[in-house]
């Protein structure tokens, strides 16, 4: 203490006084025996934030998406189907020219370009070009042409604006409601043939609807048992 003269083995030393003399702990540990282990410090670890590697996309394409709303349900409907007219046979074609006349313009305004530089859509215009690469080797060159001039590239095309278009999860969520719905009804009406005993494909398993996207048994279940998970996921996410 202060002012108390020091003893046999003590030492009369202010608090102050102590901490100006006491040895700085060196970086490094210093050397010791093995029955001594050396000094562990905490290891210091710096968080470096992660960059996005995702491009941000502006909101926008409103009416785009409107239109890409139509051109799905007209592809689900199928009203060609329903009426023989002229204009029922040609409404899926006017609904498809007007969603790309919205998209196009909205798209350059926007990005600047015909396509924001995703993944996505680098893969698949990769897979047109090794599609364009392979048509001279097909063995029919002109129906290869013809398949590519004509269904898929209509689906790459639609592919595009979809990925460009649907922005945010309500937009996605109104795409997938909607081919939940459709595979609703489908599956209604599978189950109503196989009911009635109406198993007209090889005696056992029911027909698809029409000529169009569902005209086949296989792609109709195909797209049944791709939805089922969605709305599994629906469910057990709602309230």
């Amino acid at each position: 203490m202060p002012g108390v003269r020091a003893n046999a083995g003590y030492s009369s030393i202010t608090p102050s006084r102590a901490r100006r003399e006491a040895p700085a702990i060196s970086a490094k540990p210093e050397a010791r025996g093995n029955d001594q282990p050396a000094e562990i410090r905490p290891a210091t670890t710096t968080l470096h934030p992660v960059k996005s590697v995702v491009p941000a996309l502006s909101r926008g394409h409103k009416f785009s998406y409107a239109a890409l709303f139509a051109f799905t349900l007209v592809l689900y409907v199928r009203p060609s189907e329903l009426s023989s007219s002229p204009i029922a046979a040609s409404i899926a074609l006017v609904v498809g020219i007007l969603t790309l006349a919205l998209f196009l313009p909205t798209q350059l305004a926007l990005e600047g370009n015909l396509s924001a530089p995703l993944t996505e859509v680098k893969l698949v215009a990769l897979f047109a070009l090794l599609a364009i690469v392979n048509i001279p080797l097909a063995m029919s060159p002109a129906d290869a042409w013809q398949t590519f001039s004509g269904t898929f590239i209509r689906c790459l095309v639609m592919f595009v604006v979809l990925v460009n278009v649907v922005r945010t999860e309500a937009r996605l969520k109104g795409l997938l409601y909607l081919a939940i719905g459709a595979a609703v009804l489908l599956s209604i009406g599978a189950i109503n043939e196989y009911r009635y005993g109406l198993a007209t494909v090889e005696g056992y398993r029911v027909s698809g609807r029409g000529v169009g996207i569902f005209g086949n048994t296989n792609d109709m279940a195909l797209f049944v048992v791709t939805v089922l998970p969605i709305a599994v996921g629906f469910f057990f996410v709602s309230r």
